[in-house]
């Protein structure tokens, strides 16, 4: 909205309040009149108040003749001759603002809305005003309160709290808050929304929702912060792109996949990624990789030029579009790559080859004219039209552009026609045309039967037009429309081509439940349907509810059948085979009784299999069951007759094989049974010889054990890099100590070895640096015992200190300076010292790095995430406790944890069962949960993996009430293992209907 439509809204609103032109009664001659916070609003003399009144008109004259500095003056004269006048308040402060005096300007608006709180013009133009500031993001909260409570104020008045709404909104999105924009906006376009808008209001919400979108994609072209990286990582991108450039993408590869592990966010590692999968055929990975490059820099040409000419070359239909897009940006980016035009020719012949029309001319652009001539009529429309300007300047845009989309919506919401030159201009171009139909429907919203019923009949020859010009949401529309009109057929064969043209089409799920209705299906289901829904739902209680409850006797086989699967959905094992063994007593020659029966039994455990009763899987394996043969196998095998268990297994794996059941989960298991029991015989005549064999082999084993066990005390053991890939959990251990040796010994007390060729600095303050208060090596050698002992822990023995690889050597090289240091009377060999200095600064650092890359890695993601929120809510249904189903915030699609996985998930349990508990106890269904998952940094600017749960409990939490826990409960057991693992705990407050989440937080 412009300015200078605010201005005629303050002048509109002046007209209608002020008094003078609308011929409202003067006020009392008194001298106060009562304010509305306890004070008193001075009242002008008579006199007074009709010399402002002069001015204040004259100053109306002076904004439309567009001199505000007179209108400015004027109204300040209005206002000090009557002070308690709201709208000569209002007017000035609208005056000011066109004059760029904001402050001034805010004043007097705020001093407007103190004279009279339930005016809504005065907000009206604040709001307008202070989404123009600079210094908005200064204060949005605070704005957002006044303008808040400006809504209260003006409740009763449907025209002003629409208006200031609408100013509300857009300050919002005004300062980035885009989503609580919208959230203001859907409301009035719902169709249950009550008092229903008005066309003209109507357009108006739907262009500010437009404008919200239009800001929202623009964000989306704003690059993202790089991370900080050094010259050496530098030089390994410049390395691993002058490999590409040689063709030799795996070195490539090799050279840039661990700085694109380290540094995730850093655009030009994740696009030499994508350009070196692209060279070695992995498509599908470079496409992913340079869709990523173009969202991390959208102003890189490379970037988009690489991804464009590879979903051109290799993408299929479905990517044409995105290739397309591609390659405009690439080329808006860096016009000089003529190249591209005619690869995007290409990508569009395809298009067009695969379309099942020709494509059809597009209509003319309106003209700059044409767009003038609307803006103007739309400012006029804006506050409410009084003279029909805005009326005449839309039929003067539609005349010059007939085609103008916009401004034939805009016309229908005033007059509820479209001008037939209009739809004549649009008949051959059917994107244009579909923009007409939903603007006109959008605009005209839900009026009643009559009114909507007039509107389809208006719309329905642009419908047609548009499927016949291959508009693909025109086939949707249609079929809706056919099967409201009674044409079943005409609407299935819509709906089948709306289906079978795009693999993932937007209105999929009504589009089958349409086709449910047409088909006749819209009845209530079977209870035995019913079950199996609430199954899909994995809702295995409310699946019995539908069944019936429990199996008895009097029930239908079919019924029982249900019954059972449900139990054995639910792994009640047990239940389900009563239901199944019911079935086959009521039926006994039923065939899907027996089925379920005998697969049932087929893949219980051999404890729960010992009380089948053989006569239903004998009737079973009569009727040609495999899986009934393989159960009475193995009650065979239990109960010591190998022969005859042998003969079933044959039967169960010959009737498999001719029923085409080789998937069934048995089969593996039978044809291993097979062959052992095949091999029982045989194996009965080698244990003698085994027996006599192993007494030798025992005799020989001893003596190879003492000496292994020699062995392994002289040379065994693991190295850390091993150890830490045995056992994860000895890593934050193993990386509090790495940290401690490159902060005290390499960084600050050996880092005086870089000073042993300055003649300058004394020999003596070297070796005080390295050899007090103990020497460097026997620093390193007491780290690495600490670490022996904390592997003893985990059920490892480290090697010696000597023959350990980092620490070893870095303790031999630390030795070996303290050697030369501590001669007495002996020449300092500088050169010597200098060497180990730098294998300190390269080899040794390299390898203490190349540890802490060992430490475990848990990618979390969507996936993992739902499978441990059903293992909690399975869990929690299993002990008859409450589950609020959590909301799931993804910040990235997979974000790598430095935590070991049982750990990761220990941690997660606990905190979703905190969230659980505190959100039933205190919201009982209406309680809320949100789980957190993303990558952010911190106040250092380092990069962290977050986790959070959170709840809508009102009860307070802090860290100290964390902190003074028992160990072994809850959130003490997340406290400890957050600790352990090199993270911190943190609680956070949480937008509504949420009040906190409580989480950890892990460097990366």
């Amino acid at each position: 909205m412009t300015f200078a439509v605010l201005a005629l809204l303050a002048l509109a609103g002046t007209a209608l309040d002020a008094g003078a032109p609308d011929g409202a009664a003067p006020a009392p001659a008194a001298s106060t009149q009562p304010a509305r916070e306890g004070g008193e609003i001075p009242v002008a003399p008579a006199a007074a108040r009709s010399a402002a009144r002069a001015d204040h008109a004259l100053g109306l004259a002076r904004l439309r003749a567009a001199r505000p500095t007179e209108a400015a003056e004027l109204f300040a004269r209005a206002v000090a001759g009557d002070p308690g006048n709201a709208a000569f308040a209002t007017d000035l402060g609208f005056a000011l603002g066109k004059l760029g005096r904001r402050v001034e300007a805010e004043v007097a608006l705020r001093g407007a809305i103190e004279k009279d709180p339930r005016r809504f013009y005065a907000y009206v133009n604040l709001a307008d005003l202070l989404a123009d500031d600079p210094a908005r993001w200064d204060r949005p909260g605070a704005i957002i309160a006044d303008l808040e409570k400006g809504l209260a104020a003006v409740k009763d008045d449907r025209k002003g709290r629409f208006n200031l709404l609408l100013r509300v909104a857009n300050f919002e999105r005004a300062v980035g808050r885009t989503a609580a924009a919208r959230a203001r906006m859907e409301p009035l376009l719902a169709a249950d929304a009550s008092p229903a808008l008005a066309p003209a209001q109507r357009k108006r919400v739907l262009d500010l929702v437009d404008a919200i979108t239009l800001d929202e994609r623009a964000h989306a072209l704003e690059p993202w912060p790089s991370p900080a990286v050094g010259a050496r990582e530098r030089e390994q991108a410049d390395e691993s792109a002058r490999a590409l450039a040689a063709g030799r993408a795996e070195e490539a590869l090799a050279e840039v996949e661990p700085l694109a592990r380290a540094r995730p966010a850093w655009q030009r590692a994740r696009f030499l990624r994508g350009r070196a999968f692209e060279a070695l055929g992995r498509v599908d990975e470079a496409a992913r990789e340079l869709e990523i490059a173009v969202n991390l820099a959208p102003s890189d040409a490379e970037a988009w030029r690489a991804l464009g000419s590879l979903l051109a070359r290799e993408g299929g239909a479905l990517e044409a579009e995105r290739a397309d897009e591609a390659l405009r940006n690439a080329l808006a980016l860096e016009p000089a790559w003529s190249d591209l035009r005619a690869l995007r020719a290409q990508v569009a012949h395809r298009r067009a080859a695969l379309a099942s029309a020709p494509p059809a001319p597009r209509a003319a652009a309106p003209s700059d004219h044409a767009r003038a001539l609307l803006q103007e009529a739309e400012e006029w429309i804006d506050v409410g039209d009084p003279a029909g300007l805005g009326s005449d300047l839309l039929d003067q845009a539609l005349t010059d552009s007939p085609a103008y989309v916009a401004a034939a919506v805009t016309s229908y919401s005033l007059k509820g026609v479209v001008p037939e030159p209009t739809v004549t201009a649009l008949w051959d171009d059917g994107g244009a045309l579909w923009a007409l139909v939903t603007g006109v429907r959008s605009v005209a919203g839900s009026r009643g039967r009559d009114k909507d019923a007039a509107v389809d009949a208006l719309t329905r020859p642009w419908v047609d037009r548009a499927v016949a010009l291959d508009v693909q949401e025109a086939r949707f529309a249609r079929a809706l429309a056919r099967a409201a009109a009674g044409d079943r057929a005409g609407a299935l064969d819509d709906l089948v081509s709306y289906v079978a043209r795009e693999p993932r089409p937007p209105h999929l799920a009504e589009a089958r439940a349409l086709r449910a209705g047409l088909a006749g299906g819209e009845g209530r289901p079977s209870v035995e349907r019913l079950a199996r829904i609430r199954l899909l739902e994995e809702r295995p209680d409310a699946a019995l509810r539908a069944l019936g409850g429990a199996c008895a006797p009097g029930l239908a086989v079919d019924r029982l059948v249900a019954l059972g699967l449900v139990h054995e959905y639910a792994d009640r094992r047990a239940a389900a085979r009563a239901c199944y063994e019911l079935g086959a007593v009521v039926a006994p020659d039923d065939g899907p009784a027996l089925v379920r029966l005998a697969r049932l039994d087929a893949r219980l455990p051999d404890d729960e299999l010992a009380g089948a009763r053989r006569a239903p899987l004998e009737r079973a394996a009569a009727r040609g069951v495999g899986a009934a043969a393989w159960a009475l196998a193995r009650l065979d095998a239990a109960t010591g007759a190998p022969v005859a268990a042998l003969d079933e297994v044959e039967r169960a794996l010959a009737l498999t094989a001719t029923s085409g059941g080789s998937a069934d989960v048995w089969v593996p298991a039978a044809r291993e049974a097979r062959a052992r029991w095949a091999a029982v015989g045989r194996e009965r005549a080698r244990a003698a010889r085994e027996r006599r064999r192993r007494v030798a082999a025992g005799v020989a084993g001893g003596l190879v054990l003492a000496l292994i066990v020699l062995l392994r005390r002289r040379f065994g053991g693991w190295t850390l890099a091993g150890a830490v890939r045995r056992q994860p959990a000895l890593f934050p251990e193993l990386a509090r100590v790495i940290g401690e040796l490159r902060h005290d010994v390499l960084k600050h007390r050996a880092d005086v070895l870089g000073l042993a060729g300055d003649p300058k600095v004394d020999r003596a303050d070297l070796a005080r640096a390295l050899l007090e208060p103990r020497p460097t090596s026997a620093v390193v050698a007491a780290a690495h015992d600490h670490l022996a002992q904390a592997a003893r822990g985990q059920g490892l023995a480290l090697r010696p200190l000597a023959r350990e690889p980092s620490f070893g050597a870095l303790a031999a090289d630390l030795a070996r300076a303290e050697r030369l240091l501590a001669k007495p009377g002996a020449a300092l060999d500088a050169a010597a010292l200098l060497a180990i200095d730098r294998r300190l600064r390269g080899g040794h650092a390299e390898r203490l790095d190349a540890l802490l890359q060992q430490g475990p890695r848990t990618r979390l993601g969507a996936g993992e995430l739902a499978e441990w929120i059903a293992a909690a809510r399975a869990a929690a249904r299993a002990d008859g406790a409450a589950w609020i189903a959590p909301a799931l915030l993804l910040g990235e699609l997979d974000v790598d944890f430095p935590v070991e996985s049982n750990a990761l998930h220990a941690i997660f349990a606990n905190l979703l069962r905190n969230a659980q508990g505190a959100a039933a106890a205190a919201g009982g269904d209406e309680g809320h949960v949100i789980v957190r998952v993303d990558r952010e940094r911190d106040v250092t600017g380092h990069q962290v993996a977050s986790l959070f749960v959170g709840d809508s409990a009102a009860a307070p939490l802090t860290l100290e009430t964390i902190e003074g826990r028992e160990s072994g409960r809850g959130l003490a057991i997340v406290r400890d293992l957050v600790r352990h693992w090199r993270g911190h705990l943190a609680i956070r407050p949480e937008a509504p209907p949420f009040t906190k989440v409580v989480g950890a937080c892990f460097p990366l």
